[in-house]
Protein backbone atom coordinates (compact mmCIF):
# COMPACT_ATOMS: atom_id res chain seq x y z
CA UNK A 1 0.00 0.00 0.00
CA UNK A 2 2.79 2.39 0.90
CA UNK A 3 4.54 1.73 -2.40
CA UNK A 4 1.37 2.55 -4.33
CA UNK A 5 0.96 5.86 -2.49
CA UNK A 6 4.60 6.68 -3.15
CA UNK A 7 4.15 5.94 -6.87
CA UNK A 8 1.08 8.18 -7.07
CA UNK A 9 2.94 11.01 -5.32
CA UNK A 10 5.87 10.59 -7.71
CA UNK A 11 3.53 10.87 -10.70
CA UNK A 12 1.92 14.04 -9.33
CA UNK A 13 5.33 15.55 -8.56
CA UNK A 14 6.55 14.82 -12.09
CA UNK A 15 3.43 16.34 -13.65
CA UNK A 16 3.81 19.45 -11.47
CA UNK A 17 7.46 19.91 -12.43
CA UNK A 18 6.82 19.08 -16.09
CA UNK A 19 3.94 21.56 -16.22
CA UNK A 20 6.21 24.40 -15.19
CA UNK A 21 8.66 23.89 -18.07
CA UNK A 22 7.82 25.25 -21.49
CA UNK A 23 6.99 22.46 -23.86
CA UNK A 24 9.33 21.50 -26.69
CA UNK A 25 6.98 22.85 -29.33
CA UNK A 26 6.72 26.19 -27.56
CA UNK A 27 10.49 26.43 -27.22
CA UNK A 28 10.94 25.52 -30.88
CA UNK A 29 8.47 28.20 -32.00
CA UNK A 30 10.20 30.80 -29.83
CA UNK A 31 13.64 29.80 -31.11
CA UNK A 32 12.50 30.04 -34.73
CA UNK A 33 10.94 33.45 -34.11
CA UNK A 34 14.12 34.69 -32.42
CA UNK A 35 16.13 33.53 -35.43
CA UNK A 36 13.73 35.32 -37.77
CA UNK A 37 14.11 38.46 -35.63
CA UNK A 38 17.92 38.19 -35.85
CA UNK A 39 18.15 37.72 -32.08
CA UNK A 40 16.15 40.84 -31.18
CA UNK A 41 14.21 39.66 -28.14
CA UNK A 42 12.24 42.90 -27.78
CA UNK A 43 10.97 42.63 -31.34
CA UNK A 44 10.02 38.98 -30.83
CA UNK A 45 8.06 39.79 -27.67
CA UNK A 46 6.28 42.73 -29.32
CA UNK A 47 5.28 40.55 -32.26
CA UNK A 48 3.99 37.80 -29.97
CA UNK A 49 1.93 40.16 -27.85
CA UNK A 50 0.57 41.90 -30.94
CA UNK A 51 -0.67 38.53 -32.20
CA UNK A 52 -2.17 37.74 -28.79
CA UNK A 53 -4.00 41.08 -28.79
CA UNK A 54 -5.18 40.52 -32.35
CA UNK A 55 -6.81 37.22 -31.43
CA UNK A 56 -7.52 36.50 -27.80
CA UNK A 57 -7.11 33.00 -26.46
CA UNK A 58 -4.00 32.13 -28.46
CA UNK A 59 -1.32 30.11 -26.76
CA UNK A 60 2.14 31.60 -26.56
CA UNK A 61 3.50 29.03 -29.02
CA UNK A 62 0.72 29.65 -31.55
CA UNK A 63 1.22 33.41 -31.24
CA UNK A 64 4.96 32.94 -31.87
CA UNK A 65 4.22 30.82 -34.95
CA UNK A 66 1.82 33.41 -36.33
CA UNK A 67 4.22 36.24 -35.54
CA UNK A 68 7.00 34.47 -37.46
CA UNK A 69 4.67 33.94 -40.43
CA UNK A 70 3.56 37.59 -40.37
CA UNK A 71 7.18 38.78 -40.13
CA UNK A 72 8.17 36.63 -43.12
CA UNK A 73 5.17 37.90 -45.10
CA UNK A 74 5.98 41.55 -44.26
CA UNK A 75 9.64 41.16 -45.24
CA UNK A 76 8.77 39.99 -48.77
Amino acid sequence: MGLAVLAVLAVFAYRFIDGRRPKKRERRELTELMQACDGDQDLAERLIYAEMEHQEGLSYAEAARRARARLARDRR
